[in-house]
């Protein structure tokens, strides 16, 4: 078997089943080789199926009616919206034969007689002479004709009050559709110099704002049959569940481009999720959004600009992708860690068994796929647990030393694989101090530095603290405080999780595969949580398994085994020169290291399992949910034909697992193999 030092340091160090032959393979070699669908609390398992702008339980939009029977409040509106629309269609036609008498009579109640009459009386003569087309027809109403101006506009008296102006305009429009507009003349910006004119409809396109007029009626109208249609939820449902599809692309990223889309108001979206799913690979995952959010504006996403992108079927760099369909109402929102676990379908390419014909291989990898089906595996926190570089549980070591200035410095360290001016960068801050008569201006001057030339390059947590100490260089405690909470948090539960890998590798390695005298095991009812130990009676009447027995993650709160499982903790904690007192001396006091108990064994739900021949390389072998959308088979392994010593094996392996587990200690489990990321990129895709 394989050793990688990163797995031996964290305590990943045994099998549950070492006696079973194992196999190389590559994997993640293709985003597309890893995909997820989540399992929610129910049972449900989230699937785009459909991408339609409907429920999941409406028919498809091709077997829907023109115009589907709408509720009673719904057809109101529209009936509503419908008026409007006529009303301002309507302007464009002349009312026949107006009862000006009448008009006059009604518009004097509003603007006084002298201003009604001169109103009607343009008008009317306008109208008298609708024959003609040209600006001729204007008015002049003195006798130097032939000097004055064309008249195009009646002037009413100042009105001061807006309500008043604002019932002349709905006048005008109500009354004289078809025959005159109105608009408001503002002579120096004081309330009591606003003066509305009257202008005959064949005039209107002198007015000054005449453009921005029609352009505002235009967009009105287009926005009110563009807006998408809200449909009203059944009683008690406030939620809109469906499924995320995401190729490519980060949990967080996806959520924030959902956030904003349109049919809102303007404000960011409330969007419920259940966990965070891998960047690399193809994920699908419950999503609640109000139920108040039209359907339509969220299927926009799903416009693709090109047929061909997504689905995991093209042999092109990889894109960010992101789809929604599925969609129901339901009556409770989503929040991070309501599910029951992930559905996990992973590719392992070009399998190699040294020595063994193609037959035998295949026989050795149905035997290691049933070994882990019927055992499971070791429940290890994988190494992603433990951050990009594997370092986040020697910055919690020391932050429960309170050490904050050594805290920090590993934070800052040269990491590997960086470009060149990043590790100068990061060797300028560890030797910030050589020949620095004062230490403190020395840092404030590197900080400062840091943060001017390198900060894009930085991840938040090292510009956060760097940032604090360009303000107050040496208040390391302050510097590490400015560090995202949530971070923060995941450095001290790396500690835990460090503890626990070492402690259950311990516990395997040294009492065996079986329940032991001493194990914990969970004595919880239905409404209360507990723990006992397994007495040797337990053990006599054989009532638990090696499945039932759970190992602490050690806090303030938890039980040790009464084993040398448990005294490997107290071995453990004086190795990192630590003891109990630091969880409840913590000076993070926001935190509340309590601890809690995870199981020793994880089984592998459901699993299935499936041995492909190939000769590509970078074929797709497996069928994502968007190529069964599209239509898209997996290609066939063209490999009957092919010369054997180019034919390569692959495994596709299927299985449920339970939160807060890793797919990649499960796929060590049956490679007996490493998974880092840096034992991985060894392998090669093809035979040489």
């Amino acid at each position: 078997m394989d050793i990688d030092p990163i797995e031996q340091e964290l305590g990943i160090t045994t099998y549950l089943c070492p006696d079973v032959v194992g196999f190389s393979a590559v994997l993640k070699a293709r985003y597309s080789d890893f995909v997820v669908h989540e399992v929610a609390s129910d049972g449900t398992v989230a699937r785009l199926t459909c991408v339609e702008p409907r429920l999941i339980t409406d028919p498809p939009l091709s077997q829907q009616p023109a115009e589907p029977p709408k509720a009673k409040e719904d057809q109101a509106a529209d009936e509503t919206n419908e008026k409007k629309r006529k009303h301002e269609e309507e302007v464009n036609e002349p009312v026949a034969n107006p009862d000006w008498e009448a008009l006059q009579r009604s518009f004097a109640e509003l603007v006084g007689v002298e201003a009604s009459v001169a109103t009607m009386q343009f008008l009317k003569s306008i109208e008298a002479h609708s024959s003609a087309e040209t600006e001729s027809t204007a008015i002049k109403p003195d006798e130097e004709a032939d000097k004055a101006q064309p008249q195009y506009n009646v002037s009413l008296p100042p009105v001061t009050d807006k309500k008043i102006r604002k019932t002349v305009h709905e006048w005008v429009r109500e009354n004289l559709a078809g025959i005159a507009r109105s608009d408001t003349l503002d002579i120096d910006k004081l309330e009591t110099n606003k003066v509305i004119r009257v202008w005959h409809q064949k005039f209107t396109r002198k007015m000054p704002n005449w453009k921005a007029f029609e352009q505002n009626r235009n967009n009105n109208n287009q926005r009110r049959d563009n807006r998408p249609q809200v449909r009203k939820p059944p009683p008690g449902m406030k939620f809109l569940r469906f499924v995320l599809y995401k190729e490519n692309m980060d949990t967080t990223h996806a959520i924030n481009q959902l956030s904003r889309v349109n049919g809102n108001h303007g404000r960011k979206l409330r969007v419920g999720y259940s966990g965070m799913k891998d960047k690399r690979g193809i994920t699908s995952q419950f999503v609640t959004v109000p139920a108040q959010t039209p359907i339509a504006s969220l299927t926009r996403y799903n416009i693709s600009h090109d047929s061909h992108r997504g689905g995991g079927h093209t042999r092109n760099q990889g894109v960010g992708v992101l789809r929604v369909g599925n969609f129901e109402y339901v009556a409770e929102d989503l929040r991070m860690g309501r599910l029951q676990g992930n559905r996990f379908d992973v590719a392992l390419r070009n399998v190699q068994l040294e020595g063994l014909a193609l037959h035998d291989m295949k026989e050795r990898l149905a035997r290691a796929a049933l070994f882990l089906k019927d055992n499971g595996f070791i429940n290890y926190f994988g190494v992603q647990r433990f951050g990009k570089f594997h370092d986040t549980h020697l910055t919690g070591i020391e932050v429960l030393k309170g050490n904050y200035e050594k805290a920090i410095d590993i934070i800052m360290e040269p990491k590997p694989n960086e470009s060149e001016f990043m590790t100068t960068a990061r060797k300028d801050w560890r030797n910030r101090f050589e020949a620095a008569e004062d230490r403190e201006t020395a840092e404030k001057d590197c900080a400062s530095r840091l943060v001017r030339n390198v900060n894009r390059n930085l991840n938040n947590s090292e510009n956060s603290a760097l940032n604090s100490l360009a303000k107050h260089p040496l208040d390391y405690k302050r510097a590490y405080g400015c560090i995202q909470k949530t971070m923060r948090m995941m450095f001290l539960h790396a500690v835990q999780s460090y503890c626990w890998n070492h402690v259950a590798s311990f516990r395997i390695d040294t009492l065996g595969r079986q329940v032991v005298k001493g194990d914990l095991v969970s004595a919880s009812t239905d409404d209360k949580f507990a723990v006992k130990l397994v007495t040797a009676e337990d053990i006599a009447a054989s009532r638990y398994r090696l499945e039932d027995v759970l190992i602490p993650m050690i806090g303030t709160k938890t039980k040790d085994p009464e084993n040398l499982a448990g005294e490997h903790f107290d071995k453990l904690l004086a190795k990192m020169e630590l003891d109990r007192s630091v969880f409840e001396k913590l000076d993070e006091r926001e935190f509340d290291l309590c601890g809690d108990y995870r199981t020793l064994i994880c089984p592998s739900a459901e699993l299935d399992y499936k041995i492909i021949e190939y000769t590509d390389s970078h074929q797709p072998l497996i069928q994502t949910d968007l190529m069964k959308l599209h239509g898209i088979e997996v290609e066939e392994a063209s490999s009957a034909n092919a010369d054997p010593n180019k034919i390569l094996l692959a495994m596709d392996v299927a299985f449920t697992l339970p939160s807060s587990t890793y797919a990649t200690i499960a796929l060590r489990e049956l490679m007996k193999k490493p998974t880092s990321s840096e034992y991985q990129s060894e392998l090669k895709l093809h035979n040489s």
